[in-house]
């Protein structure tokens, strides 16, 4: 389930740059639009490279210890990690116009953790997100990073119908899902992540949205 979603990011992202650099070929080779062009490939390889790079070190570990890998603590600007992660998830957004935003409170905030296995979570969050949003008018997905009371939160909000409060506490229980080709481990996984990070994560819903917290 976590190797088709990067998967799945990772396909629709290299499927656009194909068609960026035919676009590119219309264009002459010192115009603005091929200079643009060409930033916008050079960004999604780059995107590419680190989330399949995170990709094969992820699986390596996990066949390693059969489990979920250790993490690897490290100090790292979130602004530089949140700029990353959007270009992994930018096509796929795109492609099923959501509106998604995030910010950064203050700006310049750090996290110590493992990047590769946040950057997980984060995938597994803002997929539940896109298709929380599939069957709604409004599509739009928000991430908060603020710091309350001496601790680091992120707050994932989408704007989908929300889930069933009798739902709510056995979504992160191990092949519960209440979709119809879900296989209820996802979630389940990126609660025992957030815990090998020593944090932890929450969900709060209601009918207008659900919230995804995850605490540092």
């Amino acid at each position: 389930h976590e190797i088709m979603n990067s998967l799945g990011a990772i396909n629709l992202l290299a499927g656009s740059l194909i068609k960026l650099q035919k676009q590119s070929k219309i264009y002459p080779e010192k115009s603005q639009e091929f200079s643009e062009l060409q930033t916008d490939i050079s960004d999604g390889l780059e995107a590419i490279h680190k989330r399949s790079s995170g990709l094969i070190n992820f699986v390596q570990k996990y066949r390693q210890v059969t489990n979920i890998p250790a993490p690897e603590f490290t100090t790292f600007s979130l602004q530089s990690f949140m700029n990353n992660f959007y270009l992994l998830v930018k096509v796929e957004l795109e492609n099923k116009r959501i509106e998604f935003t995030y910010t950064i409170d203050p700006p310049d905030l750090r996290l110590y953790s493992d990047e590769k296995l946040l950057e997980q979570v984060m995938i597994n969050l803002v997929k539940n997100a896109i298709e929380a949003v599939e069957e709604v008018a409004r599509k739009h997905i928000m991430v908060e990073w603020l710091v309350e009371e001496g601790n680091i939160y992120c707050k994932i909000t989408d704007s989908g119908s929300g889930i069933e409060k009798d739902n709510l506490e056995q979504i992160f229980i191990p092949y519960f899902t209440t979709k119809i080709n879900g296989s209820g481990i996802g979630l389940s996984i990126t609660r025992h992540i957030m815990h090998q990070l020593t944090g932890d994560v929450v969900a709060q819903t209601s009918q207008k949205s659900t919230i995804f917290i995850l605490k540092f």
